[in-house]
């Protein structure tokens, strides 16, 4: 149950017999539509940059994560950010001592409502996670991807997200371009809003 053409013709390329595979679109919208705030309500007046950290080829070796939090005190300098702090981002800075500028807010990982409503204002967001560049493509909010990867290139193609690397010049000069950078279309696959009555039917069909 692939979200998009792209990845159909992924799963051809790797001789899934075509029977099998059956294109769903995306969920993300219809995900935000069940859990958006009531009320949008921004809580920081002044711009901030929303930041999430959990991948292990980030957060275990102890380079990687230097030159990302080095990165975030630059960017501190000009922005407030607010940092959601997984267990095991917490679990490396304390063993690696890295130290964070105080106008660098640390928060334990926040219920989605919340999180949703950071998203939507902030001036951008930086991450390392699958779902949260398609969260801000839906809300309109400029994304760093802190990988040399990505699971979805529709959102590099459409300008919503930028893949930075993980060096501290990659990750400024990405800000810099990602800040300017906020107009785009919502991919067509991303716009179905009844995603799960899809996939049910689908799965009840074959069962």
């Amino acid at each position: 149950l692939p979200y998009t053409q792209r990845s159909r013709e992924n799963l051809l390329s790797e001789w899934y017999h075509p029977s099998k595979i059956m294109v769903t679109w995306n969920p993300i919208t219809e995900i935000i539509h069940r859990y958006v705030p009531s009320i949008w309500k921004r809580e920081i007046e002044e711009d901030y940059i929303l930041v999430t950290l959990h991948r292990d080829e980030n957060v275990t070796h102890k380079e990687n994560l230097e030159n990302i939090m080095i990165s975030l005190n630059e960017i501190s300098d000009t922005y407030k950010v607010i940092l959601s702090v997984h267990p095991k981002l917490e679990e490396m800075m304390q063993r690696f001592d890295i130290k964070l500028n105080k106008r660098i807010i640390t928060s334990k990982p926040f219920w989605f409502k919340r999180f949703l409503n950071l998203e939507k204002y902030a001036a951008c967001v930086l991450t390392d996670s699958w779902t949260v560049p398609e969260e801000c493509c839906i809300l309109q909010t400029p994304c760093i991807l802190l990988r040399t990867s990505t699971e979805r290139p529709e959102l590099l193609e459409n300008n919503s997200m930028i893949l930075s690397g993980i060096t501290k010049k990659e990750i400024l000069n990405s800000m810099k371009v990602a800040i300017a950078t906020q107009v785009w279309k919502i991919p067509h696959d991303y716009e179905d809003t009844n995603v799960s009555q899809k996939i049910l039917k689908l799965l009840l069909r074959h069962i």
